[in-house]
Protein backbone atom coordinates (compact mmCIF):
# COMPACT_ATOMS: atom_id res chain seq x y z
CA UNK A 1 0.00 0.00 0.00
CA UNK A 2 2.97 2.12 0.93
CA UNK A 3 4.17 2.09 -2.58
CA UNK A 4 1.18 2.36 -4.22
CA UNK A 5 1.54 6.21 -2.58
CA UNK A 6 4.40 7.76 -4.45
CA UNK A 7 2.23 6.41 -8.05
CA UNK A 8 -0.61 8.39 -6.78
CA UNK A 9 1.21 11.29 -5.92
CA UNK A 10 3.33 11.40 -9.07
CA UNK A 11 -0.30 10.79 -11.32
CA UNK A 12 -1.68 14.04 -9.60
CA UNK A 13 1.21 16.32 -10.53
CA UNK A 14 0.99 15.07 -14.10
CA UNK A 15 -2.85 15.99 -14.01
CA UNK A 16 -1.99 19.46 -12.31
CA UNK A 17 0.42 20.47 -15.09
CA UNK A 18 -1.09 19.66 -18.14
CA UNK A 19 -3.31 21.99 -17.69
CA UNK A 20 -0.99 24.12 -16.97
CA UNK A 21 0.75 23.52 -20.32
CA UNK A 22 -1.63 23.48 -22.49
CA UNK A 23 -2.63 27.28 -20.72
CA UNK A 24 0.72 28.25 -21.62
CA UNK A 25 0.76 27.10 -25.01
CA UNK A 26 -2.36 28.99 -25.83
CA UNK A 27 -0.57 32.25 -24.13
CA UNK A 28 2.01 31.54 -26.49
CA UNK A 29 -0.11 31.75 -29.72
CA UNK A 30 -2.23 34.47 -28.48
CA UNK A 31 0.93 36.32 -28.09
CA UNK A 32 2.09 35.49 -31.70
CA UNK A 33 -1.02 36.22 -32.94
CA UNK A 34 -1.33 39.63 -31.48
CA UNK A 35 2.40 39.92 -32.90
CA UNK A 36 1.30 39.20 -36.33
CA UNK A 37 -1.80 41.71 -35.79
CA UNK A 38 0.23 44.40 -34.79
CA UNK A 39 3.43 43.36 -37.67
CA UNK A 40 0.48 43.25 -40.62
CA UNK A 41 -1.18 46.70 -39.73
CA UNK A 42 2.17 48.17 -39.26
CA UNK A 43 2.37 47.26 -42.72
CA UNK A 44 -0.77 48.27 -43.63
CA UNK A 45 -0.52 51.88 -42.25
CA UNK A 46 3.45 51.84 -43.91
CA UNK A 47 2.28 50.44 -47.55
CA UNK A 48 -0.61 53.56 -47.51
CA UNK A 49 1.63 56.19 -46.59
CA UNK A 50 4.05 55.09 -49.40
CA UNK A 51 0.35 54.97 -51.65
CA UNK A 52 -0.24 58.00 -51.18
CA UNK A 53 3.28 59.19 -52.47
CA UNK A 54 2.85 56.78 -55.20
CA UNK A 55 5.99 54.40 -54.43
CA UNK A 56 6.89 51.98 -57.03
CA UNK A 57 8.88 49.59 -54.79
CA UNK A 58 8.23 46.13 -55.49
CA UNK A 59 7.50 45.67 -51.46
CA UNK A 60 4.68 48.45 -51.80
CA UNK A 61 2.92 46.87 -54.70
CA UNK A 62 3.07 43.40 -52.99
CA UNK A 63 1.61 44.84 -49.98
CA UNK A 64 -0.82 47.25 -51.66
CA UNK A 65 -1.98 43.84 -53.94
CA UNK A 66 -2.32 41.68 -50.65
CA UNK A 67 -4.05 44.83 -48.45
CA UNK A 68 -6.26 45.25 -51.59
CA UNK A 69 -5.47 48.84 -50.89
CA UNK A 70 -6.71 51.29 -53.54
CA UNK A 71 -5.27 54.17 -55.40
CA UNK A 72 -9.02 55.70 -55.50
CA UNK A 73 -12.72 55.02 -55.24
CA UNK A 74 -15.76 56.10 -57.40
CA UNK A 75 -18.91 55.75 -56.23
CA UNK A 76 -17.61 53.15 -53.44
CA UNK A 77 -15.91 50.90 -56.15
CA UNK A 78 -12.49 50.91 -55.62
CA UNK A 79 -9.24 51.15 -57.80
CA UNK A 80 -6.60 49.13 -57.06
CA UNK A 81 -3.19 50.97 -56.44
CA UNK A 82 -1.67 47.51 -58.49
CA UNK A 83 -3.63 48.17 -61.20
CA UNK A 84 -2.61 52.13 -61.12
CA UNK A 85 0.97 51.29 -61.06
CA UNK A 86 0.61 48.60 -63.51
CA UNK A 87 -0.90 51.04 -66.09
CA UNK A 88 1.01 54.08 -65.14
CA UNK A 89 4.56 51.66 -65.99
CA UNK A 90 3.32 50.81 -68.91
CA UNK A 91 2.13 54.56 -70.31
CA UNK A 92 5.15 56.17 -69.23
CA UNK A 93 7.17 53.35 -71.41
CA UNK A 94 4.48 54.17 -74.31
CA UNK A 95 5.56 57.84 -74.06
CA UNK A 96 9.41 56.99 -73.74
CA UNK A 97 9.57 55.55 -77.20
CA UNK A 98 7.50 58.83 -78.09
CA UNK A 99 8.73 62.18 -80.05
CA UNK A 100 7.27 64.53 -77.14
CA UNK A 101 8.65 67.80 -79.39
CA UNK A 102 8.67 70.80 -76.88
CA UNK A 103 6.20 69.71 -74.20
CA UNK A 104 7.48 66.54 -72.15
CA UNK A 105 4.90 64.43 -70.86
CA UNK A 106 5.38 64.53 -66.85
CA UNK A 107 4.56 61.83 -64.83
CA UNK A 108 1.83 63.88 -63.42
CA UNK A 109 0.14 63.98 -66.49
CA UNK A 110 0.53 60.18 -67.08
CA UNK A 111 -0.80 59.91 -63.44
CA UNK A 112 -3.75 61.97 -64.59
CA UNK A 113 -4.70 59.84 -67.71
CA UNK A 114 -4.12 56.54 -66.03
CA UNK A 115 -6.57 57.25 -62.60
CA UNK A 116 -8.87 59.06 -65.10
CA UNK A 117 -9.17 55.65 -67.37
CA UNK A 118 -9.12 53.19 -64.26
CA UNK A 119 -12.13 55.20 -62.84
CA UNK A 120 -13.97 55.41 -65.66
CA UNK A 121 -13.63 51.97 -66.44
CA UNK A 122 -14.73 51.44 -62.52
CA UNK A 123 -17.94 53.43 -62.90
CA UNK A 124 -18.62 51.49 -66.75
CA UNK A 125 -18.66 48.38 -64.78
CA UNK A 126 -21.47 49.81 -62.65
CA UNK A 127 -23.74 50.62 -65.45
CA UNK A 128 -22.30 46.78 -67.06
CA UNK A 129 -24.47 45.62 -64.14
CA UNK A 130 -27.59 47.71 -64.30
CA UNK A 131 -27.85 46.83 -67.76
CA UNK A 132 -26.55 42.99 -67.60
CA UNK A 133 -24.11 43.34 -69.73
CA UNK A 134 -21.89 40.45 -70.81
CA UNK A 135 -18.57 40.49 -73.06
CA UNK A 136 -18.31 37.28 -74.71
CA UNK A 137 -15.11 35.54 -76.06
CA UNK A 138 -16.31 36.25 -79.56
CA UNK A 139 -16.87 40.19 -78.48
CA UNK A 140 -13.37 40.38 -77.68
CA UNK A 141 -12.13 38.39 -80.57
CA UNK A 142 -13.57 40.96 -83.00
CA UNK A 143 -12.29 43.98 -81.34
CA UNK A 144 -8.74 42.16 -80.92
CA UNK A 145 -8.67 41.31 -84.78
CA UNK A 146 -9.29 44.91 -85.65
CA UNK A 147 -5.97 45.57 -84.20
CA UNK A 148 -4.46 42.78 -85.95
CA UNK A 149 -5.51 43.78 -88.41
CA UNK A 150 -2.48 46.57 -88.44
CA UNK A 151 0.11 44.39 -88.60
CA UNK A 152 1.13 41.43 -90.81
CA UNK A 153 0.72 38.83 -88.53
CA UNK A 154 -0.08 38.29 -84.80
CA UNK A 155 3.84 37.40 -83.96
CA UNK A 156 4.41 41.11 -85.08
CA UNK A 157 1.59 42.57 -83.46
CA UNK A 158 2.62 40.65 -80.05
CA UNK A 159 6.21 42.32 -80.32
CA UNK A 160 4.87 45.60 -81.23
CA UNK A 161 2.71 45.39 -78.01
CA UNK A 162 5.53 44.39 -75.77
CA UNK A 163 7.84 47.18 -77.36
CA UNK A 164 5.32 49.67 -76.81
CA UNK A 165 3.69 48.60 -73.33
CA UNK A 166 5.79 46.09 -72.12
CA UNK A 167 3.06 44.07 -72.12
CA UNK A 168 2.22 40.61 -73.47
CA UNK A 169 -0.56 40.86 -75.76
CA UNK A 170 -2.85 38.63 -73.70
CA UNK A 171 -2.17 41.19 -71.33
CA UNK A 172 -2.77 43.96 -73.57
CA UNK A 173 -6.17 42.18 -74.32
CA UNK A 174 -7.14 42.35 -70.46
CA UNK A 175 -5.97 45.65 -69.68
CA UNK A 176 -6.87 47.74 -72.82
CA UNK A 177 -9.54 45.46 -75.71
CA UNK A 178 -11.57 43.93 -72.98
CA UNK A 179 -12.68 47.48 -70.78
CA UNK A 180 -13.07 49.11 -74.29
CA UNK A 181 -15.30 46.31 -75.41
CA UNK A 182 -17.28 46.65 -72.00
CA UNK A 183 -17.86 50.16 -72.58
CA UNK A 184 -19.20 49.72 -76.22
CA UNK A 185 -21.67 47.45 -75.31
CA UNK A 186 -22.60 49.07 -72.04
CA UNK A 187 -23.40 52.23 -74.55
CA UNK A 188 -25.40 49.84 -76.87
CA UNK A 189 -27.52 48.87 -73.69
CA UNK A 190 -28.14 52.83 -73.10
CA UNK A 191 -29.25 53.60 -76.62
CA UNK A 192 -31.91 50.69 -76.15
CA UNK A 193 -32.95 51.69 -72.68
CA UNK A 194 -36.80 53.32 -73.44
CA UNK A 195 -36.97 55.01 -69.62
CA UNK A 196 -33.74 57.20 -70.95
CA UNK A 197 -35.67 61.35 -70.62
CA UNK A 198 -35.43 63.94 -73.24
CA UNK A 199 -32.42 65.33 -71.11
CA UNK A 200 -30.16 62.79 -72.74
CA UNK A 201 -31.81 62.46 -76.50
CA UNK A 202 -29.50 63.76 -79.72
CA UNK A 203 -29.81 63.52 -83.25
CA UNK A 204 -28.23 62.07 -85.63
CA UNK A 205 -27.61 62.28 -89.38
CA UNK A 206 -27.40 59.82 -91.87
CA UNK A 207 -25.22 61.72 -95.04
CA UNK A 208 -23.79 61.68 -97.74
CA UNK A 209 -21.08 64.26 -99.83
CA UNK A 210 -19.62 64.78 -102.63
CA UNK A 211 -16.11 66.72 -102.35
CA UNK A 212 -14.08 68.61 -104.67
CA UNK A 213 -10.83 69.86 -103.52
CA UNK A 214 -9.90 73.68 -104.33
CA UNK A 215 -5.69 74.12 -104.42
CA UNK A 216 -3.62 76.05 -107.04
CA UNK A 217 -4.59 73.91 -110.15
CA UNK A 218 -8.46 73.97 -108.98
CA UNK A 219 -8.49 77.62 -108.02
CA UNK A 220 -12.34 77.99 -106.27
CA UNK A 221 -14.24 79.63 -109.08
CA UNK A 222 -13.69 76.75 -111.42
CA UNK A 223 -14.37 74.17 -108.69
CA UNK A 224 -17.46 75.95 -107.62
CA UNK A 225 -18.96 75.72 -111.10
CA UNK A 226 -18.28 72.13 -111.62
CA UNK A 227 -19.83 71.46 -108.50
CA UNK A 228 -22.64 73.18 -109.74
CA UNK A 229 -23.07 71.54 -113.08
CA UNK A 230 -22.60 68.22 -110.95
CA UNK A 231 -25.40 69.08 -108.55
CA UNK A 232 -27.67 69.79 -111.15
CA UNK A 233 -27.52 66.45 -112.77
CA UNK A 234 -28.23 65.07 -109.64
CA UNK A 235 -31.49 67.32 -109.67
CA UNK A 236 -32.31 65.86 -113.05
CA UNK A 237 -32.10 62.43 -111.66
CA UNK A 238 -28.73 61.10 -111.59
CA UNK A 239 -27.73 58.30 -108.99
CA UNK A 240 -25.79 60.39 -106.23
CA UNK A 241 -23.11 57.11 -105.79
CA UNK A 242 -22.58 57.05 -109.12
CA UNK A 243 -21.59 60.91 -109.67
CA UNK A 244 -19.72 60.67 -105.97
CA UNK A 245 -17.90 57.51 -107.54
CA UNK A 246 -16.59 59.90 -110.63
CA UNK A 247 -16.25 62.92 -109.11
CA UNK A 248 -15.38 62.65 -105.51
CA UNK A 249 -12.06 63.15 -104.08
CA UNK A 250 -11.84 61.71 -100.97
CA UNK A 251 -12.38 57.98 -99.68
CA UNK A 252 -15.90 58.01 -99.33
CA UNK A 253 -16.05 58.05 -103.39
CA UNK A 254 -15.77 54.61 -103.11
CA UNK A 255 -18.72 54.37 -100.87
CA UNK A 256 -21.06 56.77 -103.41
CA UNK A 257 -19.87 59.52 -101.12
CA UNK A 258 -21.47 57.52 -97.80
CA UNK A 259 -20.43 59.57 -94.21
CA UNK A 260 -22.09 57.03 -91.87
CA UNK A 261 -24.28 58.71 -89.04
CA UNK A 262 -22.71 61.72 -87.80
CA UNK A 263 -23.30 63.59 -84.22
CA UNK A 264 -23.52 66.73 -83.63
CA UNK A 265 -19.93 68.44 -82.63
CA UNK A 266 -18.53 66.02 -84.79
CA UNK A 267 -17.44 67.81 -87.84
CA UNK A 268 -17.13 71.45 -88.91
CA UNK A 269 -19.50 74.12 -87.92
CA UNK A 270 -20.27 75.23 -91.37
CA UNK A 271 -20.98 71.51 -92.62
CA UNK A 272 -22.35 70.22 -89.48
CA UNK A 273 -25.02 73.17 -89.23
CA UNK A 274 -26.60 72.45 -92.90
CA UNK A 275 -26.82 68.80 -92.47
CA UNK A 276 -28.38 69.05 -89.35
CA UNK A 277 -31.42 71.42 -90.87
CA UNK A 278 -32.38 69.25 -93.32
CA UNK A 279 -35.07 66.35 -93.48
CA UNK A 280 -34.55 62.41 -94.47
CA UNK A 281 -34.28 62.15 -98.17
CA UNK A 282 -33.28 65.97 -99.12
CA UNK A 283 -30.61 67.33 -101.46
CA UNK A 284 -29.26 70.39 -100.45
CA UNK A 285 -30.17 73.29 -102.64
CA UNK A 286 -26.78 74.77 -103.20
CA UNK A 287 -22.84 73.92 -102.59
CA UNK A 288 -21.09 73.91 -99.03
CA UNK A 289 -17.82 75.80 -99.12
CA UNK A 290 -15.78 74.41 -95.86
CA UNK A 291 -11.70 74.62 -95.05
CA UNK A 292 -11.45 70.98 -97.37
CA UNK A 293 -13.52 72.19 -100.58
CA UNK A 294 -17.05 72.29 -102.10
CA UNK A 295 -18.81 70.00 -101.51
CA UNK A 296 -22.79 68.70 -102.59
CA UNK A 297 -24.41 67.05 -99.69
CA UNK A 298 -27.63 64.74 -99.07
CA UNK A 299 -29.00 63.46 -96.17
CA UNK A 300 -30.32 60.29 -96.18
CA UNK A 301 -32.23 59.71 -92.54
CA UNK A 302 -32.17 61.55 -89.43
CA UNK A 303 -33.15 59.84 -85.64
CA UNK A 304 -33.32 60.67 -82.20
CA UNK A 305 -30.93 58.32 -80.04
CA UNK A 306 -30.16 58.06 -76.64
CA UNK A 307 -27.01 60.22 -76.11
CA UNK A 308 -24.85 58.01 -73.59
CA UNK A 309 -21.78 60.30 -73.83
CA UNK A 310 -23.84 62.75 -72.39
CA UNK A 311 -25.54 60.76 -70.25
CA UNK A 312 -21.51 59.04 -68.62
CA UNK A 313 -20.41 62.75 -69.12
CA UNK A 314 -23.00 64.13 -66.34
CA UNK A 315 -22.36 60.68 -64.40
CA UNK A 316 -18.31 61.61 -64.13
CA UNK A 317 -19.06 64.72 -62.57
CA UNK A 318 -21.74 64.01 -60.66
CA UNK A 319 -19.65 60.65 -58.93
CA UNK A 320 -18.24 60.50 -55.37
CA UNK A 321 -14.76 60.52 -56.14
CA UNK A 322 -11.78 59.80 -53.46
CA UNK A 323 -8.24 59.91 -54.79
CA UNK A 324 -5.88 58.79 -51.93
CA UNK A 325 -2.91 60.72 -53.24
CA UNK A 326 -2.49 64.34 -54.67
CA UNK A 327 -3.63 63.74 -57.92
CA UNK A 328 -6.10 65.78 -58.95
CA UNK A 329 -9.81 64.84 -59.93
CA UNK A 330 -9.84 64.65 -63.40
CA UNK A 331 -13.87 64.70 -63.29
CA UNK A 332 -14.34 67.79 -60.93
CA UNK A 333 -16.11 70.80 -62.03
CA UNK A 334 -14.08 74.35 -61.52
CA UNK A 335 -15.91 76.23 -59.26
CA UNK A 336 -18.78 74.47 -58.37
CA UNK A 337 -20.32 74.83 -54.96
CA UNK A 338 -22.59 72.17 -55.65
CA UNK A 339 -19.69 69.23 -56.78
CA UNK A 340 -19.87 65.88 -54.74
CA UNK A 341 -16.21 65.26 -55.13
CA UNK A 342 -13.47 65.01 -53.03
CA UNK A 343 -10.23 64.42 -53.73
CA UNK A 344 -8.02 63.38 -50.50
CA UNK A 345 -5.09 61.01 -48.57
CA UNK A 346 -6.89 59.34 -46.33
CA UNK A 347 -5.16 57.52 -43.51
CA UNK A 348 -8.34 55.17 -42.10
CA UNK A 349 -7.20 51.77 -42.36
CA UNK A 350 -10.28 50.32 -44.32
CA UNK A 351 -11.79 46.80 -44.33
CA UNK A 352 -10.16 44.99 -47.10
CA UNK A 353 -12.70 42.16 -48.45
Amino acid sequence: MESMEPQKEEQEQILTTQPQKKNMIGLFFAGLLVVVLVAGAGVFMYTKTRVAALSDSSFVLASAQVFNIPIAKINGHRVSYHDFMTDFSSLKNFYSQQDQGATAVTDTDISQQVISRLLINALINEYAKKYNVTVDQSDVDVAKSELLSQFPDEETAAQEVQKTFGWSLQTFTERVINPIVVEQKVGEAFEQDTTVGDTYKATQVKARHILFTVDDEHPIDEVKAQAGKVLQRIKDGEDFASLAAEFGSDGTSETGGDLGWIDRGTTIPEFEDVIFAMSAGELYDGVVETQFGIHIVQVDDVKTINDFAAFFQDQLKAADVKIYSDIANPFAVADSATDNVTTNIDSTPEQTT
